[in-house]
């Protein structure tokens, strides 16, 4: 995927992989790295400052549907699992969630190219409170979806709004404007 001078949104960011070989990639552009573990952040954090990426932004908080507060579900075996719609396990915090239409207006961002997420099962609740992003900037979205209910919701989600999905790996799904 290129970027044009848009900028990449990394919802679901985890430690960076993405959001690091994007910024490097293309210092120009903006790149937006949205996480809500917080032991997550702070290596995500390390990892910005490590590679001297002045053109990534941060967010320490879930994206939803909605603005308000959720459980999250920690994942307690690795850093990558953790859910705020699927209770993986007992370990359970409060955090912060707003709309990707909020998040990106709340920080100015302009034009948007691409949006990656991996939010275990919440993608189709992100795509809702990302609508009016999606719609007016066309990006290219790379999504997870890990069973045939949250893919069926994704891909109704994306054909409503004249997109095309297609098949990328197992769980792995690229939504194009048509």
């Amino acid at each position: 995927m290129e970027l044009k001078d848009g900028a990449f949104i990394d919802v679901g960011a985890n430690i960076g992989a993405y959001t690091i070989r994007v910024a490097n990639k293309y210092p120009q552009n903006q790149v937006v790295a949205i996480e809500v573990d917080s032991d997550n952040v702070k290596v995500l954090n390390q990892n910005v400052i490590l590679n001297q990426r002045k053109n990534v932004t941060i967010v320490h908080k879930g994206c939803f549907s909605k603005k308000g507060t959720m459980e999250f579900y920690k994942d307690l075996v690795g850093s990558g699992g953790g859910s705020l719609v699927d209770p993986i396990s007992n370990c359970k915090v409060k955090v912060e969630v707003d709309t990707l239409d909020n998040i990106l207006r709340t920080l100015k961002v302009g034009k948007v190219d691409l949006i990656k997420t991996d939010a275990e099962g919440a993608e189709p609740l992100i795509f809702q409170g990302a609508r009016k992003t999606i719609k007016k900037h066309k990006p290219v979205v790379i999504y997870e979806a890990h069973d045939s209910k949250i893919r069926k919701q994704c891909s109704d989600f994306f054909e409503n709004i004249k997109y095309s999905v297609e098949k990328i790996d197992v769980n792995g799904f690229v939504a194009r404007p048509r």
